[in-house]
């Protein structure tokens, strides 16, 4: 977010302006509970339950728009899952 925002701020014209900041990929709540099973070395049962709506008023699906960002140069260097388990692990190990 940091390295998003200084890139932005040094390349970009505009005096006023607006980026989405986010990777260009996505993650899914089942990937986020297997990394937090593998950080935490845990062997839970897991039950998913909405079907494939979710829940009245969940988002099953979202994803940023981040073409402006990207076509005025800058990428993120991790994608959403990366980021997702580097987040994990490291709130993990600071918990231990």
């Amino acid at each position: 977010m940091i390295d998003a925002l200084i890139f932005i701020y040094q390349n970009a014209k505009e005096k006023l302006n607006y980026f989405n900041i986010a990777s260009p990929s996505t993650t899914s709540v089942r990937n986020i509970v297997e990394d937090l099973v593998q950080a935490c070395q845990l062997k839970p049962k897991i039950h998913y339950t909405g079907g494939s709506k979710g829940w009245n008023g969940d988002v099953p699906h979202f994803q940023y728009d981040t073409q402006k960002l990207s076509q005025l140069g800058w990428q993120a260097k991790l994608s959403s899952n990366e980021a997702i388990k580097n987040a994990v692990q490291e709130i993990w190990d600071e918990n231990q």
